[in-house]
């Protein structure tokens, strides 16, 4: 099991995921050095951290499988590894393998304590050790699955009455969302009002796909007031705790907000605003030629997707405190389409701007254009 390659999904806090990497990375180093208590002990730890970070982002599923297993409920964050185990098996997380090797696990785990060695007479040894290690290995297998199969849903902010910034015509984004992702099979959910958005945040679903039709310019509901700030980093919260991928399909992303059809200007500090919560800021005014990568070929051979793809971006990002997870365009100058990870989910950016389509700019063919590209790139971050 390779630490580099596990990304923990369902782990929103940062300092959580760094400490679930480093701990698996040294329980491999402890097995390979021979130090068979301390690699059982450790693979404890990753199963606890790993099960918890989970069961928190199903938080109320999970609250509920408690108080059936238990008669009394208390803080998730008291829960003993067998708790946290019961919890999973009430919610059909983990095989009845899964399960009877966790619990294996939870025993050498308790090797931390020495008395607990001498009373259960539980010798740490290699075939042990590796034993902990195949049945971690199944069960965040099982929890990766689980978080998979969790459905995803598309929702477009295409507020009536309210124009673009860098899009001429947002319902000509919400129409390109439609006819790539509804053959498919996806829930695609129009967004035409305030209060809807209003809604949409204070009532946030997990795993969606959030993408703004109205380019460099976010809506912001009227309880909000005029705190777009706030609004912002509402949004960056939503995304790190109920893994949305949130979607900019053109230009600066967050550079203006408005209320109505009066658009006011954030600059930079809209971006960094909705980036705090990743502790991340970014630059995205840097024009500069790009490229398709592996991965951007990838998503458009998976969308049949012919054209739209310029060698021009005029937005191109660059990410401090943060590194791309997955990206589609990039260029010496920065990366014209990227997407980094906030928590749980991730942020897309894409930087074209009119002037990058020349063919299209004069019609709604531009916005059809980087909306399909959106719908391409976003539903292929985790491929």
């Amino acid at each position: 099991m390779n630490s580099t390659q596990k990304s923990f999904p369902y782990v929103a806090s940062q300092e959580a995921l760094r400490i679930l990497q480093r701990d698996l990375k040294e329980a491999r180093a402890c097995l390979r050095a021979k130090a068979y208590k301390a690699s059982l002990v450790m693979y404890g730890s990753v199963l606890e951290c790993a099960v918890y970070n989970y069961l928190q982002f199903d938080e109320q599923v999970a609250l509920a499988a408690y108080d059936r297993r238990f008669p009394r409920r208390k803080p998730m964050r008291e829960w003993t590894l067998n708790e946290l185990l019961e919890v999973a098996e009430e919610m059909k997380l983990f095989s009845s393998e899964i399960l009877r090797l966790s619990g294996g696990i939870r025993e050498y785990r308790n090797l931390v304590h020495p008395a607990v060695e001498l009373r259960k007479r539980i010798k740490p040894t290699k075939r042990r050790a590796e034993i902990a290690r195949d049945a971690l290995r199944l069960a965040l297998q099982a929890l990766d699955e689980a978080y998979r199969e969790i459905p995803t849903e598309l929702y477009v902010i295409d507020i009536q009455g309210i124009g673009g910034v860098q899009i001429s015509s947002p319902p000509e984004v919400t129409r390109a969302v439609r006819e790539l992702a509804s053959p498919r099979g996806i829930i695609i959910n129009h967004i035409p009002t305030l209060a809807q958005l209003d809604h949409l945040v204070h009532n946030p679903p997990r795993k969606a796909v959030i993408f703004n039709g109205h380019g460099e310019l976010v809506p912001v509901p009227s309880s909000w007031r005029t705190d777009w700030r706030s609004f912002f980093v509402s949004l960056g919260e939503k995304v790190r705790d109920f893994g949305w991928i949130y979607v900019s399909l053109a230009g600066y992303p967050f550079w203006w907000y408005t209320r109505d059809s009066q658009p006011v200007a954030c600059r930079g500090d809209g971006l960094n605003a909705f980036l705090s919560v990743a502790n991340a800021t970014a630059n995205c005014m840097t024009a500069g030629g790009v490229r398709l990568t592996d991965d951007g070929l990838a998503a458009l051979r998976n969308f049949n997707i012919q054209t739209g793809i310029h060698s021009v971006v005029s937005r191109c990002a660059t990410w401090t405190g943060i590194k791309p997870i997955k990206i589609f365009l990039e260029g010496s100058s920065g990366f014209g389409a990227s997407a980094v990870r906030i928590g749980r989910g991730s942020f897309l950016h894409i930087g074209y701007m009119p002037q990058d389509l020349d063919a299209d700019r004069n019609s709604g063919l531009a916005d059809r254009s980087r909306g399909r590209l959106a719908v391409a790139f976003a539903l292929n971050i985790y491929s």
